[in-house]
């Protein structure tokens, strides 16, 4: 109604009200002969406020109207699915949403179990959460696997809270939402963590591989110069020699020994050339600078190519590895320009402040069309890749800039230190000494197992701290002694025999072994050694695993007692899983529930009908607080047997608790039905009655209701009191 036609309508009543004031007095009179002037302005006055109370009336009940069916419309075609059920999982009401969400007519889902939407697997958690939620009457949110009418399921957040068993709208009320794409985003962001991890993995890899190739080339370079050069040296002073025994007559052998002489000369400088490529010496005694400045020179005696080249900044060493980089880098660069460029001249500048370094090389030759280049990927542009993906690995920035006819210019910046610059904390990229040393020291006595590095006979070279701390020797005492001297004798020949199978396989192996400590106990040590140097030493850690071998061992004789023990009473173990809802029973147990083998008991609900019916809710309570709180439970009830016999039994339920939460559940069930004959037998009076007592007062609601159909009349108060829009006043 708008608010127009409200106006409208007390207008109205307001000129009833006036016009039945004006009524003149001879009128009523002739109206009610015989009726006192006062009484019959009283009624007048009593007709009038009756007529706006139902006019009241009526406008309530038309927004009542108004307002349930905005409530019905945002119930329905809400974004998410709404569903109630009922204690026997009956669903009572569903939405729309909720109905598409699981594929099936809503007229279809009402009155029909909601579990069967439920993925077999997930059941029991269902179960259990269903009966915490009603135990615990708080709001829950939890995860589970539904199913569709044609057999597809999705995952589904589930958030859930059981209403008031007072009136009609009891049950538990539940909220419905179709998780699949968070969850996809959750894996493909996953995915994405584990791709860039794998990226950064390879660029790692790619950076070693750069660090490895550099020092290939560095000791072939050396091992070619170290090899060839005495040996030219000596072939030409014994040419020489010759030379001075041949007569002047014989010209035709002395030019042939010239002949040879220069090609000497030739190939020593050809192999010094190669060094030179491979790797300049002066590059790790004198630094970058007077590298490129010497390759410089030999490029232009070589080529004819005019290079000029400028060297500003610090005189600070760089890091090796940088200082390799952008010397290959200014290596391509050059044959570039020599192969393809077809320039005449070159400039180069580096210049290196405190913590960058740039370098630029431009040519004036024929320059190039790169985006043609890349998008044919023409061979020529395997040079500029190269570089690119050195400097990029490197942590840098390159960039080129060509057009034809105009030149090549390519600029590279790295952010680098000296040398002598570097932080304490940090490991040196390449090269040793005592830093590398102190750096790998640290590393190994960080690690919290013995580690250690031995030869094949077992006499160790390198230890950790760890192994002090376990066995109580000093550092010299196990440096001085044999790897077999600490094993137990018992241990030793396989031991033995392990070390000489890796050596021969040259594979990792995992075995147990004791050492002996220095109070003469004995520790239990899983290793896993793996062979290295040709099969020359021995890297090798072990986790001291005593702890754990005397906990088995106290298990496994445990285990055997409790075997023994079944044997004598009827004692059964049974052992719930939190995670998977799975339910391990022992032999015994079966015997007690007079079940064969072919009984499933992961139906946990179904296990609890075996006990009497005034007992079942205290038997799912002790377990749930069990499985929800990680309380124990110790109860003595009465038992029915499948085949109808009637014992009593001892139940006792531990929880196990890991990280602040409940894995699993274990317990026993005794048969105890001898103890309890034998015991004067009483009723509980408290728990002889459990319904409430007749005399019990009705809600105050019901009052009223009462009050009003009596009265036929409904007011609007219990109409909105039954349609769900006050709240109950009994709650």
């Amino acid at each position: 109604m708008t608010a127009k036609q409200k106006n409208d309508r007390r207008n109205a009543r307001q000129s009833c009200a006036v016009a039945v004031s004006a009524t003149p007095k001879r009128q009523l009179v002739d109206a009610y002969a015989g009726v006192p002037d006062k009484l019959l302005r009283e009624l007048n006055a009593s007709q009038i406020k009756l007529e706006m109370q139902n006019e009241n009336l009526r406008e309530a009940q038309v927004e009542l109207e108004e307002s349930r069916d905005r409530y019905l419309d945002l119930y329905d075609f809400a974004p998410i699915g709404y569903l109630t059920v009922s204690e026997r999982g009956i669903v009572l009401a569903a939405n729309l949403t909720a109905s598409t969400m699981l594929g099936v007519e809503r007229a279809k889902l009402l009155h029909h179990r909601f579990d069967r939407f439920i993925a077999a697997e997930e059941k029991n958690r269902w179960n259990l959460r269903v009966a915490h939620l009603q135990q615990t009457q708080n709001a829950d949110n939890f995860e589970l696997m539904l199913g569709r009418a044609d057999g597809s399921l999705f995952p589904a957040m589930l958030s859930g809270r059981w209403a008031s068993k007072d009136g009609p709208s009891s049950g538990l009320r539940l909220t419905l939402t179709d998780i699949s794409d968070a969850r996809a985003a959750r894996e493909r962001s996953a995915m994405e963590q584990e791709v860039a991890t794998y990226s950064h993995g390879l660029d790692m890899a790619s950076r070693r591989l750069l660090v490895a190739e550099e020092e290939t080339k560095r000791r072939l370079s050396a091992a070619l110069h170290d090899r060839t050069s005495p040996n030219l040296a000596a072939i030409k002073l014994n040419l020489k020699f010759l030379a001075a025994e041949f007569s002047a007559e014989d010209t035709t052998r002395y030019q042939r020994l010239e002949d040879l002489r220069a090609l000497i000369d030739d190939t020593e400088i050809s192999v010094r050339e190669i060094c030179a490529e491979l790797r300049p010496p002066v590059l790790d005694y004198a630094g970058l600078p007077a590298a490129l400045e010497q390759y410089a020179h030999r490029f232009r005696n070589r080529t004819g190519i005019e290079v000029d080249f400028v060297c500003s900044g610090d005189e600070d060493r760089l890091e090796s590895s940088v200082e390799s980089t952008l010397f290959r880098v200014f290596q391509e660069a050059l044959t570039n320009c020599a192969k393809h460029a077809d320039a005449k001249s070159v400039k180069i500048a580096l210049s290196m402040e405190k913590g960058c370094v740039m370098l630029s090389i431009a040519d004036d030759g024929t320059g190039m069309d790169l985006p043609s280049m890349q998008s044919s990927k023409n061979i020529q542009g395997l040079g500029l890749l190269n570089m690119r993906e050195m400097v990029e690995l490197s942590g840098g920035h390159f960039s080129i800039e060509s057009l034809p006819g105009k030149g090549t210019q390519i600029a590279v910046r790295l952010a680098c230190l000296a040398q002598d610059a570097q932080p304490n904390d940090s490991l040196p990229a390449s090269g040793g000494g005592n830093a590398t040393e102190e750096y790998f020291q640290r590393f190994f006595n960080f690690i919290p197992e013995l580690a250690c590095i031995v030869t094949v006979d077992g006499r160790f070279l390198k230890i950790n701290t760890m192994w002090q701390e376990t066995l109580g020797y000093t550092n010299q005492e196990i440096l001085s002694s044999s790897f077999f001297d600490f094993i137990h004798p018992e241990d030793r020949e396989a031991t033995v025999r392990g070390v000489e199978r890796q050596v021969t396989t040259e594979s990792t192996m995992q075995f147990v072994n004791r050492y002996r400590c220095k109070d003469g106990s004995y520790r239990w040590l899983e290793w896993r050694s793996t062979p290295a140097i040709g099969g020359k030493l021995l890297f090798s850690s072990a986790r001291d695993i005593t702890r754990n071998k005397e906990a088995h061992d106290v298990l496994t004789d445990l285990h055997a007692l409790l075997n023994e023990a079944e044997e004598i009473p009827r004692l059964g173990g049974w052992r719930y899983d939190c995670a998977t809802g799975r339910v391990t029973w022992s032999d015994d147990a079966y015997h007690i529930y007079g079940v064969g083998k072919d009984y499933d008991p992961n139906d946990v609900n179904r296990d609890f009908q075996f006990f009497a019916d005034q007992d079942k809710e205290a038997v799912q309570q002790a377990f749930q607080h069990a499985v929800c709180e990680g309380k124990p439970y110790d109860l003595e009830l009465p038992f029915v047997c499948l085949n109808g016999e009637r014992i009593w039994i001892r139940t006792i339920g531990k929880p196990t608790i890991e990280g602040g939460k409940v894995v699993n559940v274990t317990g026993s069930m005794i048969d105890i039905t001898a103890r309890k004959k034998m015991e004067p037998l009483g009723v509980d009076s408290e728990k002889c009655s459990h319904e409430p007592s007749e005399t019990e007062a009705d809600p105050i609601w019901v009052k009223m209701l009462r009050f009003n159909m009596t009265q036929g009349q409904l007011g609007i108060e219990t109409l909105a009191l039954l349609s769900g829009f006050l709240p109950n006043p009994n709650k």
